[in-house]
């Protein structure tokens, strides 16, 4: 049984790494190879994995230009500060908020009312190593007209002095929610990205290992000169990396457990 799962297996591996050469070589024929991943025989108390990459999520945190890069530091323009146009020398990061530890789980409830507001976000999960107060991404309401049946939400939180996300509070309850919305809680591991459409390489990504207000450190496991990757007023996104909670959900879920013949099968 195990050698025809192996069997099975490699020829579904095959079949798959043939797939991404053809669609490598049909869009661009200049750009193609082959990779190797040897994966040992498991069984079902033991299964064999292994990740080729981390996904990027479409949620994208910030997009601006290089200033300068020096080994694997990038160092990025002041930006002007939307909440003051007159300020036109505000840094674009906060310290560390790329590189937090783990990122906290928020859930909302629905108010009792005919606006179909919020009523209040609780933490379900502090997260932790969070150096300032995470932002807060609120999921739309379901109505079409602003002020009448649609009014965006908008909260902050609050960290204690050991990085944990405390509470969160209110600052626009919203209108038109028909259904409780999500909430995203910046956090987590985070991949800057070349988008640079002069660029050769544009779509290359790296790892952020560390940030401050005005720089990011990427992690550099191949040795490149990056300062030939990123140029001068490169463009770059920063993204938050996927998380299987965040793919799958965090809420139980009824699946079956057990042995081959009872378990439901998740395929990934």
């Amino acid at each position: 049984m195990q050698r025809h799962i192996q069997i099975l297996s490699f020829l579904y591996l095959s079949n798959f790494f043939a797939f991404l050469f053809v669609v490598a070589q049909e869009k661009n024929p200049n750009q193609f190879g082959s990779i190797s991943i040897p994966i040992k025989g498991g069984d079902l108390d033991s299964p064999s994995y292994t990740s080729l990459s981390p996904s990027l999520q479409g949620r994208i945190v910030f997009r601006g230009q290089t200033e300068s890069t020096n080994g694997s530091t990038l160092h990025f323009h002041l930006v002007p500060d939307l909440l003051d146009p007159a300020n036109t020398d505000k840094a674009p990061f906060v310290q560390d908020q790329f590189t937090v530890v783990r990122k906290a789980r928020v859930k909302a409830f629905l108010a009792n009312d005919a606006n179909l507001s919020l009523d209040r976000i609780d933490v379900l999960d502090g997260g932790a190593g969070y150096s300032s107060a995470p932002k807060l991404f609120i999921g739309l309401p379901s109505g079409t007209e602003r002020g009448v049946d649609f009014e965006p939400a908008s909260a902050s939180a609050i960290i204690d002095n050991s990085g944990v996300v405390t509470s969160v509070s209110l600052t626009n309850t919203g209108m038109g929610f028909d259904e409780v919305p999500e909430i995203s809680v910046q956090g987590g591991v985070h991949f800057l990205r070349l988008i640079d459409a002069n660029s050769s390489i544009s779509g290359r990504f790296y790892k952020i290992v560390s940030n401050t207000d005005r720089s990011v450190t990427i992690s550099n496991l191949f040795s490149e000169d990056l300062s030939q990757v990123f140029l001068p007023n490169s463009m770059v996104e920063i993204f938050q990396a996927w998380t299987l909670g965040d793919l799958f959900g965090y809420d139980s879920v009824d699946l079956q457990s057990g042995n081959s013949l009872s378990a439901d099968i998740v395929y990934l």
